[in-house]
This record gives structure tokens, sequence and C-alpha cells, in this order.
């Protein structure tokens, strides 16, 4: 399975895709890459297909999460997970052979019991592995609207 998010902060769209850990843990890796907010649907998808293709393979588990978090918050031109988190909507994206599974999610800020991103299973997306990169895109937008 291929992992990738989409995030959508206040300036940006940020895509990266997502490897395993040895034990388990999706951790968001490089190239992340930065689209307008305003990204035509082509183009985020095409994006997307990218980082889901860059998405193979298992590393090491992390033992110094503030560096392995730095690459991903420059991109995203903040400095701390908190200011990474507020206003951001994360879309998780994993794809098989024939399908492409976009899962939004519920932002629980960046402290406290809900911290974090919480998958909104029961409303994910599918769409075919085949589809277009303007179908992928849309799909994209569409699991961005139900964010919260």
């Amino acid at each position: 399975m291929l992992s990738a998010c989409a995030v959508r902060l206040k300036d940006r769209w940020l895509v990266h895709p997502e490897l395993k850990s040895v034990s388990g843990l999706l951790i968001s890796r490089g190239p992340f890459n930065s689209l307008p907010t305003d990204a035509d649907p082509a183009t985020l998808g095409g994006v997307v297909r990218s980082a889901l293709l860059r998405a193979e393979g298992t590393i090491p588990n992390p033992t110094d999460w503030k560096a392995i978090s730095a690459p991903r918050l420059a991109a995203a031109g903040v400095k701390s997970e908190s200011a990474f988190q507020r206003q951001s909507k994360l879309i998780r994206i994993s794809a098989n052979a024939s399908t492409i599974e976009l899962t939004p999610t519920w932002n629980g800020g960046a402290s406290g019991d809900d911290k974090g991103f919480h998958q909104l299973e029961e409303v994910a997306l599918f769409v075919a592995s085949n589809c277009t990169d303007i179908e992928l895109g849309e799909a994209v937008y569409e699991a961005l609207s139900v964010c919260f």
C-alpha cells in the first residue's frame, strides 16, 4: 500500500509521500511539494500521484522527531508543529493496484487529549487507480470539503 498526504494550509497545499517505519508508523518524507491554494485539479492530482509513486519502501524508526519533522515544517513555511496544525486540513491518501482512497480528517490541534489529525473513515472517497489527474485532484478537493 502506498501512502501520501495532502495538507491544505492557510496559504498553500503541501503534498508529500509517507513511508512506513519498521514498526509500522507512517512517517512524512520528502519531496515536499508546495502548491497554491487554488491549484487546478489536474496539477493537484498529478502532484498527489507523484507523491504516491515515491511512497515505496520502509525506513528506520525515527530517533529524533524534531529532525524528522524539520523538512516538512520548513516546506510548510512554519517553525513549529503548533503553527503547522493551526488552520490546516489533512487528507490521507492510500493506493493499491486498483483503488486510491482519500480519507478526510478532523484537526484536534497541537495539544490536549484530541491532538493530531483524526481520520474520518466513514466519509472516505474512492477513485480508480487509473483515474485521470483531473479526477484525482477533484477527489482531493471533495475530501477537503469534509475536513474540519
